[in-house]
């Protein structure tokens, strides 16, 4: 191998200037090869948010490594054909010889050996960027289930549940898929995923409910972040939430809550139950006006691709609740049709030190 016998510097300066693909590629070479990009390439390595898999065919998958700045297409997994070129090279990946056409980067596999060579192809992309490295398997169908991968989590985008939806097949599909990152989903009817589910395991979730009046992620969630928008929502059911949370019978892990109502006829202050009764029933506390209250927001879990904000809308609120089980705070913030709940990694005495 040529690259070898430059100086190191001229060596550095060759692998700086090759794109991640080229790098992977590269790899293949040798043990020896592969063990000197890893090298030089560490601190670039560590720059990866994540690897991600878009099934845009059934029979084709791309992965991407997404970095702070970028996204790369890597490699190309596809299912042999019979007009498939003969030029291929062949290459040990984790313990299976994996073929790949040249010199593109098209990985094959067979029908009946597809989650075989995903499997070795995947510990080969951990082995060589980072073994733990986030994967993320993004998704817009239930027909099939995320493959259950080393560091892998599932990220549905695009759910849509209506009357036509076979609610046992999507059920099933969350059973069998990995953990959840953040699930996207539109409910155009009442049916509601089943309680035990791990879509209310998903660490981030972002829902619009257009017939339910009282969401159910206001029940069963269990992630860190959520997103609501609903037609209606009732103030008990948001007055409920809240005490849940302060007595310790939920949500342990949430960090930001978001529910938006969307009918013109309704609001928090409509009704005869106005902002500061609202905030009365679940007794939440008040900052002096003396004093600045702290801003709360947050890295996004998850953010899809042309997402324009990284963070959490900021809470600046002078209302806060405290979790009686360990002195967490969160800060409340009702504004017409928007409440929203952010959860501080502090206890009350650290977060009153954070006034100005």
């Amino acid at each position: 191998m040529k690259l070898l016998k430059f100086p190191l510097l001229v060596q550095d300066e060759i692998l700086d200037n090759m794109n991640y693909r080229n790098l992977f590629l590269l790899s293949f070479v040798s043990k020896k090869v592969k063990k000197l990009i890893k090298y030089s390439q560490m601190k670039r390595f560590e720059s990866i948010d994540s690897i991600r898999y878009y099934c845009c065919l059934p029979d084709k998958l791309v992965v991407y490594v997404y970095s702070k700045h970028c996204r790369e297409n890597v490699l190309l997994i596809s299912q042999r054909q019979k007009t498939t070129r003969k030029d291929c090279f062949q290459s040990n990946l984790s313990g299976k010889i994996v073929d790949f056409l040249f010199p593109s980067s098209v990985a094959l596999f067979d029908p009946w050996d597809r989650d075989s060579v995903f499997n070795s192809i995947h510990n080969n992309f951990l082995d060589f960027f980072g073994d733990s490295l986030k994967c993320l398997w993004p998704t817009n169908t239930y027909e099939n289930p995320v493959p259950q991968l080393r560091n892998m989590k599932a990220c549905f985008e695009s759910l849509c549940v209506n009357e036509y939806t076979d609610l046992e097949t999507l059920n099933n599909f969350f059973a069998l898929s990995p953990a959840w990152e953040h699930i996207h989903a539109l409910f155009e009817t009442t049916i509601e995923v089943g309680p035990d589910s791990k879509f209310y395991q998903a660490e981030s979730i972002e829902i619009c409910q257009k017939e339910s009046s009282s969401p159910a992620m206001l029940l069963h969630f269990q992630g860190r972040q959520a997103f609501i928008k609903c037609e209606e929502c009732e103030i008990s059911d948001l007055i409920e939430f809240v005490n849940r949370w302060k007595l310790g019978e939920g949500f342990q892990n949430l960090e930001y809550l978001r529910i938006d109502i969307n009918s013109g006829e309704f609001s928090l202050f409509l009704h005869g139950r106005p902002n500061s009764e609202i905030l009365k029933a679940f007794e939440a506390k008040h900052i002096n006006r003396t004093k600045q209250p702290p801003t709360h927001t947050l890295p996004r879990v998850y953010l899809e691709d042309g997402s324009p904000e990284p963070n959490t809308d900021p809470i600046t609120s002078r209302t806060y609740v405290v979790r009686k089980s360990d002195n967490r705070v969160a800060s409340v913030l009702i504004q017409k049709k928007t409440l929203r709940f952010g959860v501080w990694d502090k206890t009350e005495e650290e977060f009153l030190g954070m006034l100005e």
